[in-house]
């Protein structure tokens, strides 16, 4: 598939309020770490280790 110029956002999947932004590094793509309001449930934490 041919997109030509278009600007495409990664997937990403929502996990809940920001409490913080830790870092941010890079310009394309960019790299956030942050931190949660709330703790991942462990499922989620498990599936994210598996990525």
């Amino acid at each position: 598939m041919f997109l030509g110029n278009a600007k495409i956002a990664a997937p990403f999947t929502y996990c809940g309020a920001l409490k913080s932004v830790l870092n941010i590094t890079g310009s394309n793509p960019i790299q956030v770490e942050f931190e949660l309001e709330n703790e991942l449930p462990e499922r989620l934490k498990q599936e994210f280790l598996r990525i």
